[in-house]
């Protein structure tokens, strides 16, 4: 057990807009495999028109600083649901997913002995997702559209070092 003073410590912190919106563009295939059980496959992209991030902060001996940008994400995946009525539906969904990001993040620590930098460089994350949701068909407009409400949960591998210098 050691104790040091707070000023080697490093700390940082991402600062992104308050207000993030983004936008999603899907196309499916459902098919009922029984009167009330459907199962069907999607593809989807989710683009961010402000998915800007930077972080900074330090100490008299070591600091971490940059920039990420997301520049979108795409998932591939299926969903089963259950018709509560002809007209609206329950489902629970998974897939694969991939974020793609630009950037990089760069920490410095100087330990008096080793002085090092690393340099982290934001690529493609490959991950998965599951969710669920609720939908309904607007049949008075088009029996083709509907409407829903769903939550997703996405995980995304962690980022990898692309480069290791000693100062």
């Amino acid at each position: 057990w050691c104790s040091y003073p707070k000023d080697h410590y490093l700390s940082g912190a991402m600062n992104d807009d308050s207000w993030n919106v983004f936008g999603t563009v899907q196309v499916g295939y459902d098919r009922l495999i029984s009167d009330r059980i459907l199962i069907g496959a999607f593809a989807d992209y989710d683009f961010y028109p402000n998915g800007d991030e930077s972080s900074s902060g330090g100490t008299k001996h070591s600091f971490l600083s940059g920039d990420l940008h997301r520049d979108g994400a795409w998932t591939v995946g299926g969903r089963l649901g259950f018709l509560l009525r002809p007209d609206v539906l329950v489902y629970g969904l998974g897939g694969f997913s991939r974020l793609n990001q630009k950037g990089d993040v760069t920490a410095y620590f100087d330990n008096y002995h080793l002085p090092t930098s690393v340099t982290l460089k934001a690529g493609d994350v490959d991950g998965w997702t599951v969710g669920g949701g609720i939908e309904t068909k607007l049949e008075r407009i088009d029996k083709r559209l509907s409407l829903k409400l769903e939550y997703r949960y996405s995980q995304f591998d962690g980022e990898s070092g692309s480069g290791f210098d000693k100062n």
